[in-house]
């Protein structure tokens, strides 16, 4: 730890450069992309495997470009999912519904929520391949 944060309310310690690709094995590799949220930038993970991918990309307020390209077709896709009300630094739940269909998803999680999310009311409301995620939710492919 140490230095000053970017801004209030962030952390402030030594990170190291994510690479923009990790083999960990001959058949996993992690992909990342940077994600705008606000004035600054989060990294959104691709793992692929075997064929498989999951693409988690939450706290961002848009998924295009590049990242927008990784993220089609895949087998999850984990999305921000804050609130109704647009926000300046989160996906709005129109906004994530709208980003989920365009990338065409297996299977669609939202998550990063707040108290303004009702789950049942959502879930009911949801596609079928599109739910909301919850504490301690493991997901198999």
């Amino acid at each position: 730890l140490g230095g000053k944060p970017a801004q209030i309310g962030y952390p402030c310690f030594k990170t190291a450069q994510m690479p923009a690709e990790m083999r960990v094995s001959e058949n996993f590799k992690i992909t990342s992309v940077p994600l705008p949220h606000g004035d600054v930038q989060t990294l959104g993970l691709v793992f692929e495997s075997c064929g498989k991918k999951i693409v988690y990309y939450t706290d961002c307020h848009e998924v295009s470009g590049r990242a927008a390209e990784l993220a089609e077709n895949a087998d999850i896709l984990v999305l921000d999912f804050l609130r109704p009300r647009p926000h300046p630094t989160h996906l709005s739940t129109a906004q994530a519904l709208e980003t989920a269909k365009r990338l065409r998803p297996k299977c669609a999680y939202f998550t990063h929520t707040t108290s303004d999310i009702d789950y049942d009311t959502w879930t009911r409301a949801l596609p079928e391949n599109f739910r909301i995620a919850y504490d301690g939710l493991v997901l198999e492919l």
